[in-house]
């Protein structure tokens, strides 16, 4: 039996045809990944003409940046034929607007990043959500202070701030002036509306030739543009600053914004800070009986904190 030939469903795996046919005895076509997600002409036996349909298909697909045709399809296995042949670098603004598909992010996600993850029937979050993440992430870990530009990072967050709910920075680029300034987070995060979860940490990947000392620290500025993007951060469930030195008078604004914006938060954790006794004092200072009513979770791992401060914080 000859299935070279024939569009099958984007969610069709391969051990659901076995189930039914005879593999040894089935030629199907060869697609991405170890699953038949979808048809791929160029894989098919080339002494096969193509069909008016497909030729009217590829048409579309060669001419879909400028006139992007999709949803407008009314046949799904036309929509699965467009899904498994077109270019997944095209434009990103381009591309969200109209693909919603799982598979098609899947797809973009393993090819951007050279990783190799399937589509899961349970998979809870759309992979559009998780491509937009990473390519968030991606976006703040590499700007330098200098080509900092709110207008191109607007244009960023218009593409996928609906997209994101978690967001993990591992490294951010210092000033190479030696301030200790890194870019604002202020405007970043005040337009991420539906950002649920943050973990973030001031430290450089690599000590590179712009290294000196303090530069894995907050500047004045910084915690400024942090506090201030907390206090907007309304729908944040759990926040966590960790591997960056911090010095006790920032406790306190980084917990008055905290308190001040972030009114379901659950968990917080402030891991591997160095903030000693005094930073753990300015924190509550910050505080009053009805600060954090909703906190479950308080993480202050590796802080230079003595037995006698942390019986106190518990205390107050």
């Amino acid at each position: 039996m000859d299935f070279t030939y024939v569009e099958f469903p984007c969610t069709v795996n391969k051990n659901v045809l076995k189930a039914y046919f005879d593999i040894e005895k089935t030629k199907l076509p060869k697609s991405f990944g170890k699953t038949t997600h979808s048809y791929d002409l160029n894989e098919t036996n080339t002494n096969q003409a193509k069909s008016l349909r497909h030729l009217v298909l590829d048409a579309i697909i060669s001419n879909w940046n400028e006139n992007p045709i999709f949803k407008e399809l009314p046949r799904q296995e036309d929509r699965n034929y467009i899904l498994s042949n077109l270019n997944v670098n095209l434009p990103l603004k381009q591309l969200s607007r109209h693909i919603r598909s799982s598979f098609f992010w899947n797809k973009a996600f393993c090819h951007r990043w050279k990783v190799q993850q399937t589509v899961q029937p349970r998979q809870r979050k759309p992979w559009i959500n998780i491509y937009m993440e990473r390519h968030l992430q991606e976006f703040i870990e590499n700007v330098q202070t200098s080509d900092y530009d709110q207008e191109s990072v607007q244009e960023t967050l218009d593409i996928c701030a609906e997209y994101i709910n978690q967001l993990e920075i591992n490294f951010l680029q210092p000033s190479p002036d030696g301030q200790h300034n890194h870019i604002p987070l202020d405007f970043i995060l005040s337009n991420l509306p539906e950002l649920h979860t943050l973990r973030l940490t001031y430290c450089t990947k690599s000590l590179g030739m712009n290294f000196y000392l303090g530069c894995n620290t907050l500047s004045k500025r910084d915690v400024l543009h942090l506090a201030r993007g907390l206090s907007r951060s309304h729908e944040l469930l759990h926040f966590c600053l960790h591997s960056t030195k911090l010095s006790p008078y920032q406790l306190h604004p980084i917990a008055r914004n905290l308190d001040r914006g972030c009114h379901n938060l659950t968990s917080l954790a402030l891991v591997h800070c160095s903030f000693g006794n005094e930073g753990i004092r300015k924190f509550l200072q910050a505080c009053n009986k009805e600060s954090f009513s909703t906190l479950k979770i308080l993480d202050l791992t590796n802080n230079k904190i003595t037995f006698i401060q942390a019986d106190a914080s518990g205390t107050a």
